[in-house]
């Protein structure tokens, strides 16, 4: 992954506006060991609020340095995960539906390499990407 970065990309596809919080998510890169990777800055993890036709992103930048700080130049596992924190039950959870995509890119020519294709949640909790 030298030179490319992970992008996920996550959009509030709901037509229902409740307020005052419409969708809390929380998006973040996790290592085959399950733990949140670290990037340059930390932890790579966000939270977002998420208005009907709203989207957020997350970077996860080369080199990875992971919970076992792998090696540069060697393959880096990784999911990316999109978790809803607006509770199923809410009444908001109706504001709260969610399609999540991935991208790899050339980090330095923003050339895309490779997309991966949107999948709605269901339930409380969104499907794990895994590229």
């Amino acid at each position: 992954m030298i030179g490319q970065t992970a992008r996920l990309i996550v959009v509030n596809v709901s037509t229902v506006q409740l307020p005052p919080n419409p969708c809390q998510v929380e998006l973040r890169f996790v290592g085959q060991d399950g733990q949140t990777l670290l990037g340059d800055g930390g932890p790579v993890v966000t939270t977002a609020t998420l208005a009907p036709g709203a989207a957020a992103f997350l970077d996860l930048r080369s080199p990875v340095v992971g919970v076992r700080s792998p090696v540069v130049g060697t393959r880096t596992a990784y999911r990316a995960m999109v978790h809803k924190l607006t509770p199923p039950g809410s009444e908001n959870a109706l504001s709260c539906n969610l399609v999540g995509t991935g991208e790899l890119f050339d980090s330095f020519s923003g050339k895309t390499a490779v997309a991966f294709p949107g999948d709605s949640c269901v339930g409380g909790a969104c499907r794990p990407f895994q590229p």
